[in-house]
């Protein structure tokens, strides 16, 4: 779990303790707590004879206690932090392929308004082409009074 940490206890001893700590009701499975530890990190059985011994065993198993507590926030927030990691890559590369999303879009949208600009151009032109043509085929126009303008007929064989 934590390369990073060879000396601490395993994952399974490690969320075994945790269970225990966290929903332990009793001195007596804190007590025990010590036995999940590696055999050359356990306190020594004490001498029964002599209360130094006594007061040692229990000063180790407070010590293991705290020990163990520490290795399981250590491996718990290690977890966490890899989760968040690796949730984090998602995120980037959901944003990543968004953002290739959007910047094809725009490449589409901007093709789009220069072919719809042209084509504007294309009738623009058209219109302008097409009313000096119609102007051309009528003939002079005479202006008249008042804004009004004679616009001489076109057809011959109906002048009469």
């Amino acid at each position: 779990m934590c390369e990073e940490y060879p000396n601490i206890v395993t994952t399974d001893t490690l969320k075994r303790c945790w269970v225990l700590l966290r929903n332990s009701t009793t001195d007596k499975d804190l007590d025990n707590v010590y036995r999940l530890l590696d055999a050359d990190l356990r306190p020594l059985t004490p001498d029964q004879t002599c209360e130094k011994s006594k007061e040692i065993f229990e000063e180790h198993k407070q010590l293991a206690q705290e020990y163990l507590k520490v290795q399981t926030e250590i491996a718990l927030l290690s977890q966490h932090k890899n989760e968040m990691v690796k949730n984090l890559t998602l995120d980037s590369l959901r944003q990543q392929e968004e953002l290739r999303k959007l910047e094809d879009e725009k490449e589409s949208l901007i093709k789009l308004y220069r072919n719809l600009k042209r084509q504007l151009e294309i009738m623009k032109s058209q219109r302008v082409n097409s009313a000096a043509l119609s102007n051309a085929q009528m003939g002079p126009t005479v202006s008249g009074n008042n804004g009004w303008f004679v616009v001489p007929c076109q057809n011959p064989s109906r002048q009469s």
